[in-house]
């Protein structure tokens, strides 16, 4: 559906005109002030209404305007939109058939009609480009809002993680690694070793002493068996006694326990203990830090994976122009950012985006045309050609290309 034929009375600077479309471009020329504007702004105020009033939307001196709308096909009228404006902004708006059948609820009618980008395509190329994103993503009927926040979730979540994974590293790689045993030195057992090994050697001791004493008395002996001949079988028979119990006894290996590697392991127990609290409390951090680095890596699996089904869901979208894509940070053409895009490829895309956005009302308006080389010109007009779609455009002078030019609010004869 496409505006068949346009009249419009007192609309700002416009006095009266008619304009019968005979072409997709529809070019309205003339010099500042004389009603380019007014012309695109009567077709947005009949389709959207009120919401889209200036603050004077009728001609200065005059009471209301008036617009008359008729839409279809050429040779095929559908739709006559008539709204009349007065100056506090009020009035009336009707729709009829091509039979004369009034609609109900116009307004609502013509709000389903018309896209987002109808009254002026240029607007996405303007947009923020979180805005732009939100727009490409409505046209291509994509809503990663879920699929953000989980991956959103998840990176924070990872975050968190890595976090504690440096940290750990960290107070891993603080504590050096340790040449010491799997296990404390128990001073206790050592302790109770010492004691055995002094028990031993203080018998050896007694036993010494012992021996040292019957060597004694064997000399005493000795010595006085001249003298104690009356005595001398009584001692002989000790002598023999003594003697017989001195060569078992001299007979024995008495070997001393050493005492100072213990005394030195005991010495040296609490500096060990600290290595193998060291070393232990190493082992756990290191297995902690495992863990955690686990953990981070299914984070980022699982995020790839949003990434992947993102990224599939985009390859399977049919966008309005090939190459045109989005990711979280915007709108790209051909990988290319889309404010980084040249003029001709930003003014395609917007007009393209205008296009697959209003599949029904097949009108676009755009206004500074003044601004389009012949290069871009040549581009929209064989944009519109091929998607069969309807271009009014406003432009300053009144080249060959204009269709219309105005003089004084009407069209020059």
């Amino acid at each position: 559906m496409k505006i068949i034929k346009l009249e419009s009375q007192n609309v700002k600077k416009l006095k009266a005109i008619s304009i019968t479309p005979e072409s997709n471009m529809v070019v309205i020329g003339g010099n500042n002030e004389q009603g380019k504007t007014s012309t695109l702004d009567s077709i947005m105020f009949a389709l959207a209404g009120k919401k889209s009033y200036d603050k004077a939307p009728v001609r200065k001196g005059t009471k209301s305007a008036k617009i008359s709308l008729d839409l279809g096909e050429v040779g095929l009228p559908e739709i006559l939109i008539t709204r009349t404006i007065t100056e506090s902004g009020g009035g009336q708006i009707s729709i009829t058939n091509a039979e004369g059948q009034q609609f109900a609820s116009p307004q609502s009618m013509l709000d389903k009609l018309t896209g987002k980008l109808t009254f002026d395509p240029f607007a996405f190329a303007q947009m923020e480009e979180k805005k732009q994103l939100e727009t490409l993503k409505q046209l291509v009927g994509l809503d990663f809002t879920a699929l953000d926040i989980q991956r959103q979730q998840i990176y924070s979540a990872r975050t968190v993680v890595n976090a504690e994974v440096k940290s750990l590293k960290a107070r891993v790689d603080s504590i050096p690694v340790q040449n010491a045993p799997d296990e404390e030195v128990s001073v206790s057992d050592l302790t109770n070793k010492l004691g055995a090994a002094q028990t031993v050697n203080d018998n050896n001791e007694a036993l010494r002493n012992q021996i040292k004493d019957i060597t004694a008395a064997v000399v005493r002996t000795v010595a006085v068996i001249d003298q104690l001949e009356a005595q001398l079988k009584a001692e002989r028979r000790d002598l023999e006694q003594n003697q017989s119990l001195l060569d078992s006894m001299t007979s024995l290996e008495l070997i001393d326990e050493p005492t100072a590697p213990i005394l030195q392991q005991i010495q040296d127990a609490d500096a060990t203990n600290q290595k193998v609290r060291l070393k232990k409390q190493r082992k756990e951090m290191e297995k902690e830090h495992s863990a955690k680095l686990i953990e981070s890596e299914e984070l980022t699996r699982q995020i790839d994976e949003i990434d992947q089904q993102k990224s599939d869901t985009l390859s399977a979208a049919k966008f309005p122009v090939e190459g045109l894509s989005f990711d979280e940070t915007g709108v790209s053409f051909n990988g290319i950012p889309f404010p980084q895009c040249s003029g001709a490829q930003r003014l395609r895309i917007s007009v393209a985006m205008g296009m697959a956005l209003n599949p029904d009302l097949r009108v676009l308006l755009l206004r500074d045309g003044s601004l389009l080389d012949s290069e871009n010109l040549k581009l929209i007009t064989e944009m519109a050609d091929t998607e069969n779609f309807q271009i009014w455009m406003e432009r300053v002078g009144d080249g060959k290309e204009c269709t219309v030019v105005l003089e004084e609010g009407e069209v020059r004869g």
